[in-house]
């Protein structure tokens, strides 16, 4: 009960932002959360996500600017581009536009891994937008650790991730940014770096991630979503031991 009085109030508070101060609270709002979901380090905290999320409060924040300084401009500036008013409408379409690009360019990007097992080592290639491309074999000699997590659909389904994990580290996600570690190295500088600092400050803050340690979720690093992954684990230890 009191986690669902806790959302409802967070929801209450967000809605009061957003009515005082409109499209500003909005643009504020999901940067505060694109920081947020940034740092806790989370699945979605990748940089696919959080950049997604910075261009979707960028778009109103350039509309609402362009809008301004046609306003203070006047007729000189519309003669270039002509900002239209945000309004509340908009909302909805950037939630509808946002969301289809997102699932087409998800869909795109779980078709773009193709793995393929060898008697030696597997092999690992990515193909996303003809652009990001990347291969890689990992060695059955290297992998020190084999480990299966299928999720609860996962197991319903019958599908899940494989991770490999190799003396050199692949297969770890080892994240050593801490806000703390950041700061602590700038601090000593403050008073004889002066601005420069403080953009390197804010930098680290911006950048800063909640440490941690976990196997590597990235499909370049293991056999992602892939179907009847016990089959496959027994499949790769068996050709390891031989």
């Amino acid at each position: 009960m009191n986690g669902e009085a806790d959302s409802k109030e967070t929801l209450r508070l967000l809605k009061g932002i957003l009515d005082v101060l409109g499209v500003v609270g909005f643009i504020i709002i999901l940067f505060s959360l694109a920081k947020i979901n940034h740092y806790l380090n989370f699945a979605t905290s990748n940089k696919w996500t959080t950049s997604w999320m910075i261009i979707n409060g960028a778009i109103p924040l350039l509309i609402v600017s362009g809008n301004i300084l046609q306003n203070i401009l006047g007729s000189n500036f519309e003669r270039f581009l002509d900002f239209p008013d945000w309004k509340e409408t908009y909302y909805l379409v950037l939630g509808f536009m946002s969301s289809g690009i997102m699932m087409i360019l998800t869909l795109h990007y779980q078709r773009s891994f193709r793995y393929a097992i060898t008697d030696r080592r597997i092999h690992i290639r990515k193909q996303f937008l003809y652009l990001d491309t990347s291969a890689h074999g990992i060695s059955f000699e290297n992998i020190e650790n084999l480990k299966v997590n299928p999720s609860l659909i996962g197991k319903i389904l019958d599908f899940g991730n494989v991770h490999m994990v190799t003396a050199s580290g692949i297969g770890l996600r080892e994240d050593k940014s801490g806000i703390g570690a950041g700061f602590g190295a700038d601090a000593g500088s403050i008073s004889s770096v002066g601005g420069r600092t403080i953009f390197r400050s804010l930098f680290v803050w911006i950048t800063a991630q909640r440490e941690r340690k976990t196997v590597d979720q990235d499909p370049e690093d293991c056999l992602f979503g892939i179907r009847s992954p016990m089959d496959i684990y027994r499949l790769i230890n068996e050709l390891s031991d031989n």
